[in-house]
């Protein structure tokens, strides 16, 4: 499998552990965005608001 597990640890793994095996080959593979912050996210938020 793609994350370097064998069918036999996928299944014996506990279903949440497997999915944040996924999440992070996801994020190793595609990059992931940083998060904004609530200023950030406000300044966007009124900057939408006045486009009308």
């Amino acid at each position: 499998m793609k994350i370097g597990l064998s069918y036999e640890t996928a299944y014996a793994l506990p279903f949440g552990e497997l999915c944040d095996l996924i999440a992070v080959e996801q994020i190793r593979n595609e990059g992931a965005k940083m998060k904004k912050s609530k200023a950030q996210e406000e300044t966007e938020f009124w900057r939408l608001m006045d486009f009308v």
